[in-house]
């Protein structure tokens, strides 16, 4: 497979559901912010020992491949997708929230940046917010079909706060 095609010279490039958009495009920025916080993620479980906060980061990339193909997919194709987000990754998610505030009491605004896991997923956090506000402007256009998408991208900023908490 290629990887330079030309296609996108012109500053336009193809979703899933094949239309092709503007790459300034809101959708086409919500999927770049998409791949951007799943990169950064990546890049924080690289710093991380523990497992178990490892398999954290890769459900959380996994649920963020799957966001990227509803939005991207739109309405009339979100059918094709075997995998969407649920309730109960959303409860997933709060289950986790709510073991992390118990071991990690907050009690004040912390700076999160004492060492590489700790700095790397309070980055990944401040990316997650990005990607909620456009998320939000989606959903503002009528482009998001799955309201657990907003609440699961509510919660996950939360999640990252705490799991870079957790390594201060």
């Amino acid at each position: 497979m290629a990887i330079v095609t030309k296609k996108g010279d012109k500053g336009k490039t193809l979703t899933l559901s094949s239309k092709r958009l503007d790459k300034d495009n809101i959708l086409i920025e919500a999927v770049g912010v998409l791949d951007e916080l799943s990169a950064f993620l990546g890049l924080s479980k690289a710093t991380i020992k523990c497992k178990r906060r490892k398999k954290i980061i890769s459900d959380i990339q996994k649920d963020l491949s799957i966001v990227s193909s509803e939005i991207s997919l739109g309405k009339s194709d979100n059918f094709k997708l075997d995998r969407k987000i649920t309730k109960d990754r959303v409860v997933s998610i709060d289950k986790l929230i709510k073991k992390f505030e118990k071991k990690y009491k907050i009690e004040f605004f912390l700076t999160l940046d004492s060492n590489s896991s700790s700095a790397s997923l309070n980055v990944a956090r401040t990316i997650s917010r990005r990607l909620e506000r456009k998320v939000v402007s989606l959903n503002k256009k009528k482009m998001v079909f799955n309201r657990y998408i907003l609440i699961y991208l509510n919660r996950l900023s939360d999640l990252l706060f705490l799991l870079s908490r957790s390594f201060e």
